[in-house]
């Protein structure tokens, strides 16, 4: 797998040689990463694919931490080339849902982190 690198922000990075792009397992983290940061009806071509966080976040009283989790998971299980994703964090941190999970893929092991911010 070859991936386009990105700042800390998300911003794609630009690549002038193909030594440039992630190989192997930060390739993997980083589509990982970017699919997590796609929220439902965000990609005009395939707009069921994505995270309805909103919806998990918005519940009326405290959110369901294991739902969100769940939830999660689910849609990194929806990726290509995942073959399983280890117990991890989930974690309700304020108003921030806060999740962190090793996911095996079939570039290797990678660590996900992602944070959701809450209503």
């Amino acid at each position: 797998m070859k991936y386009r690198p990105v700042d800390p922000d998300g911003d794609i990075l630009p690549v002038t040689a193909p030594g440039e792009l992630l190989t192997g397992p930060s390739a993997a983290a980083a589509a990982l990463t970017d699919r997590l940061r796609l929220f439902r009806g965000d990609w005009w071509e395939r707009p069921e694919t994505g995270l309805d966080v909103f919806s998990l976040l918005s519940s009326a009283g405290r959110p369901d931490t294991d739902a969100i989790a769940s939830a999660v998971t689910d849609e990194l299980l929806s990726c290509p080339d995942v073959l399983a994703v280890t117990e991890g964090a989930g974690r309700a941190d304020g108003t921030v849902f806060r999740y962190a999970r090793t996911v095996l893929t079939g570039e290797g092991p990678v660590n996900v982190e992602a944070a959701f911010p809450g209503t």
